[in-house]
């Protein structure tokens, strides 16, 4: 679903074919990132590292899995979140006169798009698999573990376990379809709230991770429920912290070492201007206040605008996959609303998506990859984790 032909899709990596570019693109890449990470800049960071990863994936669509486009789509929903605010660079930068501006909670349309977002992901995947051998015969996981490039050593150990597999494939269905309504729940928002980022983490961690081979897939959406946290449990975690000197003291090491960070970057740098929300500082003083209205409004209008373009290019996916499982009973609806000549918009700014693994149903057939490579040292290496001594058939399970 990620490679097709159009004018929209754009990459800085096709300003020059040259290896240099790209390792220079790539170096760029890693500096964003830090400054993201230490909050230097935060939202021009945010920024920079979306256009880099969106050229990178349109550079080289064929190696994109759907960890991919969680990842974008995480970054295009913070560029609109005052990411700054806390624990960062920027807030020690920010003028001591204007810190109490700051709220404890974050309520805007760019919030409630990400969690929206992190909730479509699992319950669109959930629709696509749409068959009996995931709701009614319970058979799916058995399948998924029995495909020879996905399955860890422990998948296989519990196909000989197959009554236990099919309550796995209930319980993994029912979590995607209905566990993302608990993070919505408008009543004992706290615990209920955080129970479920506890479920879909170990959902994550025990469930997929010790399961399948999908590299970074399962660590990438551990962190997407981390916005989920209500401020129920950061106090009751903050309290505890206090309580346990091993960790209060990381807890100080860290925020000493943002400190010297930002002591650091203060002495190149000036003329630090800092941007967080929708305010801009520059020595101390604010902008005007109708500019700063009108980035707000235009921000959260363009937001609106790209998240219900996501959710009905969602729901068309889920019409798509009808259709095909259904050619008698064709169902136009979605398409006819949200015709595919408005794709160019989710090209542009890569809002396009797909949830699709193991989606309507594990592939029947197993088999992986062979790839044989040498080092400089003239080593042999077999890049996927499969290690094989021979190239014969694998004996049949």
């Amino acid at each position: 679903g990620e490679v097709q032909s159009s004018a929209w899709y754009w990459s800085l990596y096709m300003m020059n074919g040259q290896t240099w570019f790209a390792f220079a693109l790539l170096v760029l890449t890693a500096i964003c990132s830090v400054a993201m990470i230490f909050g230097y800049r935060t939202r021009w960071a945010t920024i920079l590292c979306w256009v880099l990863i969106i050229s990178v994936q349109n550079r080289n669509p064929l190696v994109l899995s759907g960890a991919d486009g969680v990842y974008r789509m995480l970054l295009f929903w913070s560029m609109f979140l005052p990411l700054g605010a806390r624990w960062s660079i920027d807030q020690l930068h920010r003028p001591a006169t204007l810190k109490p501006e700051l709220p404890r909670l974050v309520f805007s349309m760019a919030a409630v798009a990400l969690l929206l977002q992190v909730a479509m992901i699992y319950v669109f995947s959930a629709l696509l698999k749409d068959h009996p051998i995931w709701h009614t015969h319970g058979t799916a996981l058995y399948f998924a573990f029995s495909h020879q490039f996905f399955a860890t050593d422990f998948a296989e150990w519990l196909l000989q376990y197959p009554d236990l597999l099919k309550t796995l494939t209930f319980t993994a269905y029912y979590i995607e379809l209905y566990g993302p309504i608990l993070a919505f729940l408008p009543f004992f928002t706290g615990p209920t709230r955080t129970f479920a980022v506890f479920l879909f983490m170990g959902f994550h961690l025990g469930g997929i991770w010790m399961t399948l081979y999908v590299e970074q897939f399962a660590w990438i959406c551990e962190g997407a429920w981390l916005p989920f946290l209500p401020a129920w449990f950061c106090d009751r975690l903050s309290e505890w912290l206090g309580k346990v000197p091993i960790l209060g003291f990381g807890v100080q090491f860290i925020e000493s070492l943002c400190e010297n960070i930002a002591a650091l970057a203060r002495a190149f740098d000036t003329r630090l201007r800092v941007v967080d929300g929708y305010k801009s500082y520059t020595f101390g003083e604010r902008v005007a206040p109708g500019v700063e209205r009108l980035g707000k409004t235009a921000a959260d209008f363009f937001v609106i605008i790209a998240l219900v373009y996501v959710m009905l290019w969602n729901l068309r996916t889920v019409e798509f996959g009808y259709n095909k499982r259904h050619p008698s009973d064709r169902q136009d609806y979605w398409q006819t609303v949200f015709p595919v000549r408005y794709n160019w918009f989710g090209q542009l700014f890569k809002l396009e998506q797909h949830w699709s693994m193991f989606s309507p149903y594990p592939d029947m057939t197993s088999g992986y990859f062979i790839i044989r490579g040498k080092t400089f040292l003239g080593d042999t290496i077999y890049p996927f984790k499969r290690v094989v001594s021979n190239w014969s058939e694998p004996p049949e399970r």
